[in-house]
């Protein structure tokens, strides 16, 4: 049995279950448990991936969020005895044991009874291919499509992809008939235009100080996606790491950074020993944010918000930071996409 189904709370319960419960698909939480452990995928890695910190990046995104998304697992097959290109903290050296670190399971075959995606050169029929290039990421059934240029450090674009290839999973175990057997794809430099029209510019700088505000879902997004970004000096990178909240077991379920075992404890306390063992520098502020700080000379200028209150958003101007990207989810069950 499920260890949440001895203590069912709201923050205890696994969200994608939440949502079969919502709808009404399920009519207990121990038979929304159930549809969900028989949602699983299969992660297909071809050649290329050992000199690929991009492919890499992409497999291991694809097994952190679809443990999660889907409770009957992931599986990988492919050459996973390389070793692991990212400073990603806590997962071992290799491949596998980065995958197996993460949630996903090391196969030697594909479950045909699995849907497929396919990272690299050699995807089967019936796969949904993985591809990604400069500011672009996408989906498509293989054999149906072009794949992008997959520059070896194309790391936000390869980030993308994986997710879009996860969530069109999802989709499709959910009962969407179109889902992966569509192309789906987004341009981060251009997301009104075509996503394979937008290519955005080549060369580009991520700056060295941050401030990320909210360190739940998108938050933690934020910084796993730092974390696999190739800094030559980690130690020059700091981030202001903002909250005031304490992670909960249901969190294990919809954020990357998040284990059940750490239940409990400050949402800032463990992001930034996360951030630290990748090499950054970490401040903390546990407290609300209410728009009344004062910025000194050594404070970042930039401020990542993913909070989910008005209050806070409405004053995220206040402090006059030079650049604040606010990000934002769906709401309730209808609008998680």
């Amino acid at each position: 049995m499920n260890p949440v189904l001895t203590d069912i709370r709201p923050d205890t319960l696994h969200r994608g279950v939440k949502m079969a419960l919502d709808n009404g698909e399920a009519a207990s939480v121990e038979a929304a448990y159930a549809l969900f452990e028989g949602y699983r995928m299969t992660i297909g890695v071809g050649p290329g991936a050992e000199t690929s910190r991009a492919v890499q990046s992409a497999l291991l995104t694809m097994v952190n969020t679809g443990r999660r998304a889907l409770l009957g697992g992931v599986e990988v097959t492919g050459d996973l005895e390389t070793p692991l290109l990212t400073e990603t903290p806590g997962v071992g050296a290799t491949l596998r044991e980065a995958v197996a670190a993460l949630g996903g399971r090391p196969a030697s075959t594909r479950n045909p009874a699995a849907p497929t995606v396919w990272l690299g050169d050699g995807a089967p029929d019936g796969a949904l291919q993985v591809t990604f290039g400069d500011w672009r990421g996408g989906v498509f059934p293989a054999g149906e499509g072009d794949r992008l240029a997959e520059g070896p450090d194309d790391i936000p674009a390869a980030v993308l992809a994986a997710a879009l290839a996860v969530a069109e999973i999802f989709q499709q175990v959910r009962g969407n008939p179109m889902a992966g057997e569509r192309e789906v794809g987004l341009s981060l430099w251009d997301p009104r235009s075509s996503w394979r029209l937008a290519p955005g510019p080549e060369a580009w700088v991520a700056p060295n100080k941050l401030w990320i505000l909210g360190l739940g879902h998108l938050g933690q997004a934020f910084l796993w996606l730092l974390g696999l970004l190739p800094f030559a000096h980690p130690s020059e990178v700091a981030l202001t790491l903002q909250d005031f909240d304490r992670l909960a077991t249901a969190n294990d379920s919809t954020s990357v950074l998040t284990r059940i075992d750490q239940a409990g404890r400050l949402k800032t306390r463990e992001m930034a020993a996360w951030a630290e063992a990748r090499g950054f520098q970490t401040r903390l502020v546990e407290r609300r944010f209410a728009g009344d700080i004062v910025l000194g000379e050594d404070d970042p200028r930039v401020l990542f918000c993913g909070v989910d209150n008005a209050e806070a958003r409405a004053a995220l101007e206040d402090p006059r930071f030079d650049l604040v990207v606010d990000a934002g989810l769906g709401a309730g069950p209808q609008e998680y996409l």
